[in-house]
């Protein structure tokens, strides 16, 4: 089971000055930010805010992939104003998982992140994480805790009152992982024939037998607006985890394997 799940884990506020001083590592993180916009989001100030919150790391040499999944929203002209410090790549509207793989067919490094266009990294994020899989080499991924925010350009009438919606949770997401280049190689990239493409991603992780850790800290804001795909196609995102969990118990019967992942 992956440490944390069905049990809520509390936050602790991030110390970015006790980050400064953790021990450096020698090898490269390589995040990629992946730009996949939902067709009904327009506003700009979602992957500036995203971007933005990428070159704020405080953990340096960080490669920069975007890859656009066919946006209209002028991501373009946000990347081109960076320059050489980011690569950008675009393909005709595929969907989150085929925006992923094509961000990780461009990569180059021995560590991967990821990063909606709408959610935010706090600038610690990568160099804790980098600080545990530098010192722990029996360590394959880490994801952080995550947190929701309501996006300001929401209405109230807009927003549902429910606190629960914006509790800290165990970032078991895209945007609050960390990985191992070779976790990818031993479990594949990400399925683009089901919606839920990272809860399917981690159940392959889980059936291998990765070790995964969790940092308790807040390192990833989660943007609650209007164009969210889990306010949308609910039915469709139903069918995709009922196939999902499907195919994770075939899985496990035809390899009977043992997860190596610790117990929360």
């Amino acid at each position: 089971r992956l440490p944390g799940h069905n049990r809520p884990t509390p936050a602790r506020p991030a110390d970015a000055a006790a980050d400064r001083h953790a021990p450096a590592v020698s090898l490269t993180p390589l995040p990629i930010l992946r730009c996949c916009l939902d067709p009904l989001l327009k506003s700009q100030s979602y992957p500036r805010h995203t971007m933005a919150s990428v070159f704020a790391q405080t953990s340096p040499a960080l490669e920069v992939i975007v890859a656009d999944d066919g946006s209209t929203d002028g991501t373009g002209a946000i990347c081109a104003a960076y320059g050489e410090r980011l690569r950008y790549t675009r393909q005709a509207n595929a969907g989150p998982a085929a925006a992923r793989n094509l961000g990780l067919a461009a990569s180059r490094g021995s560590f991967v992140a990821f990063l909606d266009a709408d959610d935010v990294w706090r600038p610690e994020k990568i160099s804790m994480q980098m600080s545990i899989l530098g010192s722990e080499p029996d360590v394959d991924l880490c994801v952080t805790l995550a947190q929701s925010f309501w996006s300001p350009d929401l209405g109230g009438q807009e927003r549902i009152e429910d606190p629960r919606l914006t509790r800290p949770w165990v970032g078991y997401t895209c945007s609050a992982l960390l990985a191992r280049r070779s976790v990818f190689d031993e479990v594949g990239f990400f399925d683009t024939g089901v919606l839920v493409e990272d809860g399917e991603w981690f159940a392959r992780v889980e059936q291998r037998g990765l070790r995964c850790t969790v940092v308790p800290e807040v390192l990833v804001l989660r943007r609650l607006h209007a164009a969210n795909a889990s306010r949308h196609r609910t039915e469709e995102r139903l069918e995709s985890f009922v196939r999902r969990a499907k195919a994770a118990i075939e899985r496990y019967r035809a390899t009977g394997a043992a997860s190596r992942i610790p117990e929360a």
